[in-house]
């Protein structure tokens, strides 16, 4: 099982080639992050919205996605949540892909073409077929569930691999190199008081451009994120710890109330104080 390293937006992953999780939660957010691996996501109950490649994709019930190794990406559910998250790793895919040129994997319902419509509704249908593997756990139930990731897989490799020419890898690369050194920057410093023409001047960049720059790779603007991401690390606290919210505003680096309050709802569907108490309920 991956774990979030809550400092570098980044996943310690597993040695497992494949690793399959059932996730059920009544909020969840991770702003943006990335890892190696091969993501995919299937939808079993609620509504979950991703942002990857500053592209906002809403993923409701019997919808997947799939986010390439090394993509930029955030998830945000307010309401309850039932999912699979499937994680793949890159060398292993390609490994077993066939031929030698690099390719990204891109798949969901917002951007599909028509002749791409057949093979996405049977890659939802082999995410369902593995839901009663899973509750039932029969002998063989994780053979029967990696089966199903192969099978779903090659249909990733036959319809939605975009093949990378040799003048793409360069440009592309250095992009998300800069875009993750911006988010790891971020999620070292959320608790100062850092502003977008200071973070710009860090990385040598223009503050037009950086806010351009930033848009485009995370779907949301440089202040919306970085509240995003003081709020993730005072909803860990909140539920964590007894300590006084007006006491975890201040320590991870809101200097508003108000400010802080709603962007808390936006992102969780209730109050701090409701949160806490969820989550508590939910212990007990």
């Amino acid at each position: 099982m991956e774990e979030r390293n809550a400092y570098t937006g980044s996943l310690t992953p597993t040695d497992e080639p494949i690793s399959i999780e059932y996730l059920t939660d009544s909020g969840r957010y991770t702003p943006a992050h990335w890892h190696e691996d091969l993501e995919m996501l299937y939808i079993l109950n609620g509504t979950a919205t991703v942002i990857a490649d500053g592209i906002r994709h809403v993923l409701v019930p019997g919808e997947c996605i799939v986010i390439d190794s090394n993509l930029l990406h955030e998830t945000q559910c307010v309401t309850s949540l039932m999912m699979i998250s499937v994680h793949v790793k890159r060398d292993y895919l390609r490994s077993r892909a066939g031929g030698t040129q690099p390719f990204l994997i891109r798949c969901s319902r917002s951007n599909l073409v028509h002749e791409q419509l057949k093979p996405y509704l049977e890659i939802c249908d082999m995410f369902r077929t593995i839901v009663p593997f899973y509750i039932r756990q029969r002998d063989g139930y994780r053979l029967m569930s990696e089966a199903c990731i192969l099978r779903i897989l090659y249909l990733l490799v036959q319809h939605f691999r975009i093949p990378l020419g040799a003048d793409d890898i360069p440009a592309l690369t250095e992009n998300r190199e800069r875009v993750q050194k911006i988010a790891s920057f971020i999620r070292e410093h959320y608790s100062e008081k850092l502003t977008l023409s200071g973070t710009a001047e860090h990385f040598g960049l223009s503050e037009a451009y950086f806010s351009r720059l930033f848009r485009k790779n995370f779907g949301i603007t440089f202040i919306q994120h970085l509240n995003r991401v003081r709020i993730e690390h005072i909803y860990h606290d909140l539920i964590a710890t007894d300590e006084p919210v007006m006491e975890l505003i201040e320590k991870h680096g809101f200097t508003s109330y108000k400010l802080f309050s709603r962007t808390f709802r936006q992102i969780y569907g209730c109050t701090p104080r409701e949160a806490r108490q969820r989550s508590r309920s939910r212990a007990e």
